[in-house]
């Protein structure tokens, strides 16, 4: 029943980190674009609300779904785990992890709905970047330990990179004597929450900027 609980715990956590960013990127698609387009972004700017509240405001309504979901799960693990054989730092981190993920590649989908009218390109675009950032990086550099005996770069990824996170702690709680030292997962997330708080900065720039000139009558 331990090993049972086990796989059930880390099936439901690897579903949800992958679905979670997803559905974070499809709503904040056109969290921006569909304010600038309407051209109600200008009209935001006359008013005492500041472009950090509308940035910040946008992502967090968001967002606000899918913590609950996240929460809705955590009474099924709990009683999961009751069978053994899963730390409570396991199923900690790992929806500490999903949610970091999801808040940075959300924050991604909001600074590119400022740019681009279409939905679907920012999900294509955030999906791309997502990919790049997350699985590019690891497969060249196992690729160039195993062709030129290159190391030393391994220890930084678990940092900074929410898939080698998981994965590795994951591996860990399955087989711990098959791993080496662990990570230290919440670094791990005040780092994935600093990218993300730079994407916000960046997004709240780019909609002052863009409210101003619509609040002035400029066209385009």
């Amino acid at each position: 029943m331990a090993e049972v609980g086990k796989y059930v715990i880390t099936t439901i956590l690897w579903f949800q980190f992958v679905t979670i960013p997803l559905i974070a990127v499809v709503m904040l698609s056109t969290a921006i674009n569909s304010e600038i387009h309407q051209r109600t972004l200008g009209v935001l700017m006359t008013t005492p609300i500041s472009s950090v509240q509308v940035v910040v405001g946008k992502l967090l309504s968001k967002l606000l779904q899918l913590i609950l979901l996240l929460g809705i799960s955590l009474p099924i693990l709990s009683i999961v785990r009751v069978f053994g054989g899963v730390p409570w730092d396991y199923v900690i981190s790992g929806l500490c992890i999903t949610l970091t993920a999801a808040v940075f590649a959300g924050s991604i989908s909001l600074l590119l709905s400022i740019y681009s009218r279409d939905a679907h390109s920012v999900i294509v675009w955030t999906i791309l970047i997502c990919f790049l950032l997350y699985v590019a990086p690891p497969g060249v550099f196992a690729l160039l330990r195993t062709l030129y005996g290159v190391v030393g770069v391994d220890a930084v990824f678990p940092y900074i990179n929410p898939l080698v996170a998981l994965s590795i702690h994951t591996g860990q709680m399955l087989a711990p004597s098959s791993v080496g030292s662990g990570m230290i997962w919440p670094v791990h997330c005040a780092i994935m929450l600093g990218g993300s708080a730079f994407l916000l900065a960046v997004s709240t720039v780019s909609v002052r900027r863009v409210g101003l000139r619509q609040a002035t009558g400029e066209t385009g």
